[in-house]
């Protein structure tokens, strides 16, 4: 403040040897600034920068202010709602009113008419039995009175359960007579598909006097090579309630059941394979299921008999060892048989398991077929076989008679 005590306008410059050494600094400083001219448009764009940063600051505390504002108002909104046990009677009574709205303020467009309500419950109801259904079945009937044979025909399936992980299943369809039992039949596979075409036609020998006594049952069944078949439902007719004066044909829902566990003898698990050029059949006696038990004890020793049959003559036969005291025997035993490749379509093996007996003899529990001739599942694994030479090809197989 030397600058204006001792000189009293701007243009008295003082000189700067009648200065001290402080006052000649301060005086050097001040002639510095007074050279340089500071822009009036950066000071205009410092302004305006300091103008933005204090709106920004104020929003963000505008902001904040307001989100615990409604934060409040919902913890007091929820503390309000909350009624306790001991405020039930009094809710029931004093408040009722404050809830109750007039039917004039309420919107038609909220209000469920009684025909929407009909076509939703419909339309639920469709969707449940679409989801619970297992398909249907076209099957046809015709009875010969001359020669007292029953032809049962099952034509084809439609939209049946799908049973596999993809989607899809490999059905069959098992056929035959309660209560008079006898032989029963079976279509073949049908692989992938839930609408399969059978057109598989079936005789049975029936009087006339025992017919209206009998029961047709179709058993539908998914084929699974490496576990026990999976059962789907079933379709029962009564002869009775038939008309058998003509052909009969019609479509028929599959219905739930249980499935006939009285003539299950067990599952038999065994690979087959054939090396064409040496004409070598190698087969693997894998391992037995939930076998019948014979013995008053309720267990088995089960073992397997082979049999090579060629042009129906037996002609080799082999045998595993004895399991003891198990219904699930495992086995893992290796046989072949030199079969040549023109002979090929002209074999069967027969697989049967007994019982083994010390005292009295021994027990057969049930057989498989591979080969010519044989059941639907023998055919397909001794085909499956042919298809892969020199690879095993492992298939379950239920026991029979």
């Amino acid at each position: 403040m030397w600058y204006h005590d001792r000189f009293h306008t701007p243009f008295d410059l003082p000189n700067p040897k009648e200065l001290d050494e402080d006052d000649r600094v301060s005086y050097k400083t001040s002639s510095d600034l007074r050279k340089f001219h500071f822009p009036a448009w950066a000071s205009a764009f410092i302004a305006m920068v300091l103008l933005i940063l204090s709106c920004i600051t104020c929003v963000c505390a505008v902001r904040k202010c307001s989100r615990r504002r409604r934060k409040t108002q919902r913890s007091s909104n929820m503390r309000k709602s909350m009624v306790s046990l001991c405020d039930t009677t009094s809710l029931g009574h004093t408040h009722r009113g404050r809830v109750q709205l007039d039917v004039e303020d309420v919107d038609a467009g909220l209000m469920p008419m009684n025909g929407q309500e009909e076509y939703s419950n419909e339309e639920e109801e469709e969707e449940t039995k679409k989801e619970s259904s297992l398909g249907k079945l076209q099957y046809s009937i015709e009875y010969d009175f001359h020669t007292s044979k029953l032809i049962v025909g099952v034509v084809k399936g439609e939209k049946l359960l799908a049973v596999d992980i993809n989607g899809t299943s490999d059905p069959y369809i098992k056929i035959c007579l309660i209560p008079k039992g006898g032989k029963k039949f079976q279509t073949r596979v049908h692989r992938k598909t839930l609408n399969p075409d059978f057109n598989e036609y079936f005789t049975f020998k029936v009087s006339y006097g025992e017919l209206a006594k009998q029961t047709i049952v179709l058993s539908v069944f998914d084929f699974d090579r490496f576990s026990h078949h999976t059962f789907i439902g079933e379709v029962r007719l009564p002869i009775a309630s038939l008309d058998l004066g003509s052909t009969v044909e019609e479509w028929q829902e599959i219905q739930p059941g249980i499935e006939d566990m009285s003539d299950v003898l067990g599952d038999l698990c065994f690979s087959l394979r054939y090396i064409p050029t040496a004409g070598k059949l190698f087969i693997v006696i894998l391992e037995g299921k939930n076998l019948k038990n014979l013995d008053k004890q309720g267990i088995s020793d089960p073992y397997v008999k082979l049999q090579l049959v060629q042009n129906r003559r037996k002609l080799k036969k082999k045998k595993t060892t004895v399991k003891m005291n198990t219904l699930n025997p495992y086995f893992n035993e290796t046989f072949s048989f030199d079969i040549p490749f023109d002979q090929i379509q002209n074999t069967q093996i027969i697989f049967s398991i007994y019982d083994a007996n010390k005292v009295k003899k021994n027990e057969a529990i049930g057989s498989v077929v591979v080969g010519c001739n044989a059941s639907a599942n023998g055919i397909r694994h001794w085909s499956d076989m042919l298809a892969n030479p020199r690879r095993p090809v492992v298939q379950w197989h239920a026991l029979e008679n």
